[in-house]
């Protein structure tokens, strides 16, 4: 007993050994620093100053030190028996799992160095999923879109009147769908709440209120329903369960009795639940026809997803069909060059080594130009045709691989009204707030994804600058140039070329030579030349002027309509 008490003597008078040396130790610090940095007439007054400073801090962290004590000990005193003891029990199995945990600073070179890679590779990671993030931002509509989702408004708005259910103060939108998918054939799922959202905005309903993401209500009346997280519980249980009654309740959401009840009493109050033997909510009865929503619902998305899958799945096959005819394309001319080369090897095998002239040979005059180069250039530009008219292919398979609801409406369009060209866009449907440098790199990235299989990624600046111009007034040249140097910097665009005084921006990693850059700069700004043109004005000879015409070609940056030279990425002048 006199080891413990000699013990707890001796660890007291270190503590206050430990405090003092820190007082002094800091006190001559503050010491050091006035005597550094002020004059001898200001160092008194300057030290004054701080006690009265630090005399000030040390009285109000002890006055929050007991405020803290007398709160923490009220708080311990409002728990009961049974959360003092899940309180316990959570700090317990809190330090047993912790305990076990190592630091998360790397206590190595090598832990260091492995560190930086995964986080070079989670990084990597993230910019790749960069265009999953931008799909899952808000959903564009344009007007082929918004006119169906007003046509299924006015649908949905008669089908509430044809069922009564405008009778109840709520439903769940299952119960709408359910009686949606039976009447209407072409709409999805993912379709019914911006629809609703529509209604709402027309006044053909009230309000839509979320219990969990699965679940939905749509309110007819003009009274507030507000609806606590607790309440939104027991709502999600009274919808998923057939028959639920508050034992089931408790046990579900391990909750006290008392508490289950006040809850309950709240919904009751409101007119939302009746309390019988089981926990009802009028509008989502009977439970047989709540089971038959259920399944519809289930049975209608899992046809939706087969349908897209094998539709997605069939378009992927043809489009490796194109890919493969395209790659077969591009070794033809190869096989030419190379059976052409085979005869003139043979020729100079042929050649003896000595050659001995009885008589001197007779003069011949020298050959014309072979008149079979015109086909071998014509069959070359016709392979750079057929190539064109692949590309086309695999960009009309590439939008079909787009999931899009303008499906939706040209089904709808047949059945009903016909309505033709519903190409025009209104653009990003935002809230006005959106910063424009976000949303001129929206455009941006729009403009490569819906383009860059025509024009290769490689667009001129006006051109570019065009389109975005049209998009939002409030836009200018300046900031879209600023904004494409930003994502050239970002290395979200590959490259800036400079060809002449012309901007061109590359999204895909591309190199062009001088001849390739002097055959672009002779076509900017120009209308659409034949071969024949382009060989009496360039002033260069055929050979080069095709070797140069397939290489852009190869690059996906020059394409053959009707004879005629067009760089899609290039502003010329229309015919």
């Amino acid at each position: 007993m006199n080891i413990l008490i000699i013990a707890i003597v001796s660890a007291i008078a270190l503590i206050i050994i430990i405090l003092l040396l820190n007082k002094y130790y800091w006190n001559r610090s503050i010491s050091r620093v006035v005597k550094k940095y002020f004059a001898d007439e200001e160092k008194q007054e300057v030290i004054d100053k701080y006690k009265e400073i630090s005399k000030i801090v040390e009285e109000t962290e002890k006055e929050m030190e007991k405020s803290i004590q007398q709160k923490t000990e009220l708080v311990k005193s409002q728990f009961k028996k049974a959360e003092r003891e899940l309180i316990k029990k959570g700090t317990q199995q809190y330090t047993k799992f912790s305990s076990s945990l190592r630091s998360a600073m790397p206590e190595t070179e090598e832990e260091r160095k492995q560190d930086i890679e995964d986080l070079k590779g989670a990084i990597s990671l993230l910019e790749s999923l960069d265009e999953v993030a931008v799909e899952a931002a808000k959903k564009k509509i344009d007007v082929g879109l918004g006119m169906f989702y007003d046509k299924m408004s006015r649908k949905f708005k008669r089908i509430i009147d044809e069922k009564s259910l405008e009778q109840f103060d709520f439903i769940p939108v299952p119960r709408l769908k359910y009686h949606a998918f039976q009447e209407i054939k072409n709409i999805k799922d993912e379709d019914f709440l911006p629809i609703l959202n529509i209604m709402i905005e027309t006044n053909l309903l009230k309000d839509i209120i979320e219990i969990n993401p699965a679940l939905h209500l749509i309110k007819f009346t003009d009274d507030e329903l507000e609806l606590t997280r607790t309440e939104k519980v027991v709502l999600t249980f009274v919808y998923e369960e057939e028959k639920l009654t508050k034992r089931k309740l408790v046990e579900l959401t391990e909750w006290d009795t008392s508490y289950a009840d006040k809850i309950l009493d709240e919904l009751s109050a409101k007119g939302i639940i009746e309390l019988n033997t089981t926990i009802n909510v009028e509008s989502f009865n009977p439970p047989e026809e709540r089971k038959k929503w259920k399944q519809l619902i289930r049975d209608i998305i899992k046809q939706n997803q087969q349908k897209e899958e094998e539709k997605f799945q069939k378009s992927l096959l043809r489009r490796q069909q194109l890919q493969e005819k395209l790659a077969k394309s591009k070794e033809k001319p190869k096989a030419l060059e190379i059976s052409q080369k085979e005869p003139e090897q043979k020729e100079i095998d042929d050649v003896p080594e000595e050659i001995n002239f009885g008589k001197k040979p007779d003069t011949k005059p020298l050959p014309g130009t072979k008149i079979e180069d015109e086909p071998e250039f014509e069959e070359n530009i016709q392979d750079i045709k057929d190539k064109d008219s692949l590309i086309s292919a695999m960009e009309a398979l590439d939008q079909e691989l787009k999931t899009s609801r303008q499906e939706n409406l040209k089904e709808e369009k047949n059945e009903e009204e016909e309505i033709s060209d519903l190409s025009l866009g209104i653009g990003e449907m935002g809230d006005g707030t959106q910063d424009l440098d976000d949303l001129i790199s929206s455009f941006i990235l729009n403009y490569d994804e819906k383009y860059s299989m025509v024009n290769g990624g490689f667009v001129q600046f006006e051109k570019i600058n065009e389109y975005i111009l049209k998009k939002d007034e409030r836009i200018t040249g300046d900031m879209v140039r600023t904004v494409l140097n930003e994502l050239n910097s970002l290395q979200m665009i590959n490259r800036i070329i400079e060809i002449g005084d012309t901007t061109f921006y590359a999204f895909n990693k591309l190199e062009l030579n001088e001849e390739q850059k002097d055959f672009i700069h002779f076509l900017i700004d120009k209308k659409p030349m034949s071969k024949q043109m382009v060989l009496e004005e360039l002033e260069w000879d055929e050979q080069k002027v095709l070797q140069t015409m397939k290489s852009l070609q190869e690059k996906n940056l020059l394409r053959l309509e009707n004879d005629k030279i067009l760089i899609p990425g290039a502003k010329q002048k229309e015919e």
